[in-house]
């Protein structure tokens, strides 16, 4: 990663394994790899490049909700993240007009926190306003529904 004062360049390498697998290097992280299921051609050895769009929108918001929470004195114990999303498998066989990403995403954020209803709306509309991965999804022009849930 190359950082110049405000902007930052974020690199990932990859080398293809065969089928439908890639195997991806991060910095000097261990080894990720993105298959997918045998119906579609691969051997279900790791996550798809979708369901890593998923576990990058989760991860995004279990940064951006410490963050933000910390610049505004708002108090939880606990966030636990369950996202889901509606994929037409026809775009990526082929079919023309047939969109070849989500369609639209479920994400539920759980907080456990006693602030009040209007504390937790106030860092939820900060944290979407600032979440890169949730702003990225909204641009592409996907459905995208944020459920924040209070326990």
């Amino acid at each position: 990663m190359e950082t110049n004062d405000s902007i930052c360049e974020l690199r990932v390498k990859g080398t293809w394994a065969g089928d439908v697998k890639t195997d991806l290097q991060i910095r000097d992280f261990p080894l990720l790899s993105l298959d997918d299921t045998e119906e579609l051609g691969g051997k279900d050895e790791a996550p798809n490049p979708l369901e890593f769009i998923l576990a990058s929108l989760n991860g995004c918001n279990g940064i951006m909700i410490p963050l933000v929470a910390k610049e505004c004195n708002f108090s939880f114990s606990a966030i636990s993240f369950d996202s889901s999303g509606i994929v037409d498998t026809r775009g990526f066989m082929g079919e023309p007009d047939i969109c070849t990403h989500f369609k639209s995403i479920h994400h539920v954020i759980t907080i456990h926190t006693t602030e009040p209803d209007h504390r937790l709306q106030e860092l939820k509309e900060q944290v979407e306003a600032r979440c890169p991965i949730f702003n990225l999804l909204i641009d592409a022009n996907i459905h995208l529904t944020s459920e924040w849930v209070k326990i």
